[in-house]
């Protein structure tokens, strides 16, 4: 039991900084939210909710290639392979330019013919204030690729802390040039929804420029710009990471769609309970964000060990990694249980959404315990590049069961927004019980 103890505090220490980097990461679009919302308008924020609603999926999505960066960098650094980290890197860039540039066309396509689809129910004057806006934010998810790659290239090498003190740099780049630019400031035009989203593009580039340099000259890795920049490209390489990227960015694409169709369902019942669903979700963020660290973390030491061919390592990063799913778990689950009335006075006063909420959050606290053997056991199958069985089991959990029995129960049985919330139990449950049969067979 003390050496499952010593391995789990190794994972913590890891997960850490990558856990405050993700606070940092999902504060980009909040900082927007609150200096155009309090600063210019409401016509300005509606503008903004719609673009981040249009961009989301799409962009959140993109974020499964810098994954495979992480995974095959973590075993290469295992295998004691540290000049071929680079090279992973560097083709890295190349698959997130790839996408990027496929995300901006798809976004250009439809914000240009966004007409023929009527606005998707939205009022003409929103959609023509937040287009600028979604090719500024488009654009700016190249560098924001970027700067995901390059911090896996130094989290999978257990540098951890560095990446997080760029990313909080970026943050403040990012405010500073929102108060110039949506305010107008020293002689400068008041952009309002623009000035966001060149802000935005800005501290993503010079986030960038940061880290490249201040990694050029840290003796510590093998990052050399002449060595990033030089065209020596393999195909097999790049297809390596583009077979382990796109399973991950489909198991990315499942979760949000089956949850962006639960809100769908919900809409049906008015915007109260909208406002409740949505208010439920990003209060049951923080978990999210606490455990996703840890699964990255889980990954990349699974990923190093399976790259020294570590079995007896992998089984105990399995016994601490589940044991933790255990002991976060449990608080996890009696707070909202306890607390399900109180917590909706988080984000509204009003007496119906509070009245929905506190339904929600016992809902929350029954999928805890699965949610986070989901990631974790995720995390494991990563790190041994089997990123097919998580995939699989997203979309089998999250489309296949959960989408039609959300229906079902909502709709057909009128249990309404409760009825809808019991399907992310039937999802999320059989997504765990494969997830943890699959490590069971590949880590014994």
């Amino acid at each position: 039991m003390t050496y499952i103890f010593s391995d789990l505090s190794k994972t913590l220490k890891l997960s850490f900084p990558m856990m405050l980097g993700q606070f940092v990461a999902i504060s980009m679009s909040f900082i927007d939210t609150a200096m155009l919302g309090r600063g210019v308008g409401t016509e300005s924020l509606a503008a903004l909710g719609f673009a981040i609603n249009i961009t989301q999926i799409l962009a959140v999505t993109g974020f499964g290639l810098s994954a495979a960066v992480t995974i095959l960098t973590s075993q290469a650094w295992g295998a004691d392979k540290k000049n071929e980290c680079i090279h992973i890197l560097r083709h890295g860039f190349v698959l997130v330019s790839c996408y990027a540039f496929m995300m901006i066309s798809i976004l250009y396509l439809l914000m240009e013919n966004i007409s023929y689809v009527h606005y998707l129910g939205q009022r003409k004057e929103i959609v023509l204030l937040a287009k600028p806006y979604i090719y500024l934010i488009a654009t700016s998810f190249i560098f924001t690729y970027y700067n995901a790659c390059t911090r896996s290239y130094c989290q999978a090498q257990n540098v951890v802390w560095f990446p997080l003190i760029i990313m909080s740099s970026t943050i403040l780049i990012n405010i500073a040039l929102n108060w110039l630019l949506i305010f107008g400031k020293f002689g400068l035009p008041q952009l309002g929804i623009i000035g966001a989203g060149i802000g935005s593009l800005l501290s993503q580039i010079i986030g960038f420029i940061l880290i490249s340099l201040l990694l050029h000259t840290n003796r510590r890795f093998t990052y050399n710009l002449k060595k990033l920049y030089v065209w020596d490209f393999h195909v097999s390489l790049f297809k390596k990471l583009t077979f382990l990227g796109i399973p991950i960015c489909l198991d990315i694409f499942g979760e949000i769609l089956g949850f962006a169709i639960l809100a769908l369902f919900v809409g049906h019942f008015g915007d109260t309970a909208l406002a409740a669903h949505h208010g439920s979700l990003e209060v049951s963020m923080v978990l999210f964000v606490v455990v996703m660290s840890t699964c990255d973390a889980v990954s990349i030491r699974t990923g190093q060990a399976n790259g020294n061919r570590g079995e007896n390592q992998k089984h105990l990063i399995k016994k601490s990694s589940y044991l933790f799913s255990i002991v976060i778990g449990i608080p996890f689950t009696i707070i909202p249980l306890i607390y399900h009335h109180q917590l909706p006075y988080i984000f509204t006063r009003d007496s119906e959404v509070i009245r929905i909420s506190s339904q929600i959050f016992i809902f929350i606290a029954c999928y805890q315990f699965a949610d986070i053997f989901s990631l974790i056991s995720t995390g494991m199958l990563n790190g041994i590049s089997d990123v097919k069985a998580p995939m699989i089991a997203s979309l089998i959990g999250k489309l296949i069961f959960m989408v039609p029995f959300a229906y079902i129960m909502g709709f057909m049985f009128n249990y309404k927004v409760p009825g809808i919330w019991s399907a992310s139990l039937v999802g999320t449950y059989i997504t765990a019980l494969i997830l943890s049969w699959r490590v069971h067979k590949k880590i014994p």
